[in-house]
């Protein structure tokens, strides 16, 4: 006999078997949307713009956030980039992380820049969206 694999909302906390959940695009609880744990079930939905999207939509606003070419602005500009993005907490983390290893982690960063950034926007309820290099977005038709 299998057990049934469960797992918890990082929102809520609330623990769902993953049979019930398979395709849901959010918590049916506290409507957080679903982020890595849930790759292998939803590969086509929102977690496959995690890997590999280079802009993020707020739902409520309708405000687009670019992350392209992360990993220069962040080996340019260090923690400052990750605060101007709104990504504070990392910013905290690689100042800190910048001291303690005397300048080392500037120069790791770059090569996490944009996984940081997209999981940030992806926790914050943001919609992961791919625009075209150095096209311009339209939100009203990426909402839809």
């Amino acid at each position: 006999m299998q057990a049934e694999r469960t797992t918890r909302c990082p929102g809520c906390g609330i623990e769902f078997n993953v049979s019930d959940i398979a395709g849901l695009p959010a918590c049916p609880v506290c409507e957080r949307p679903f982020v890595a744990a849930f790759a292998p079930i939803r590969a086509n939905g929102l977690v496959q713009g995690l890997f590999t999207a280079n802009a993020f939509l707020q739902p409520e606003t309708g405000r687009l956030e670019r992350i392209d070419h992360a990993w220069l602005w962040t080996l340019l500009f260090g923690c400052f980039y990750f605060a101007t993005k709104g990504a504070r907490g990392q910013a905290w983390v690689s100042f800190f992380a910048t001291l303690f290893t005397a300048g080392l982690a500037w120069l790791v960063y770059p090569f996490f820049a944009a996984r940081l950034l997209r999981r940030h926007y992806v926790r914050a309820g943001w919609e992961p969206v791919s625009v075209p290099a150095g096209g311009e977005a339209d939100p009203d038709a990426l909402a839809s």
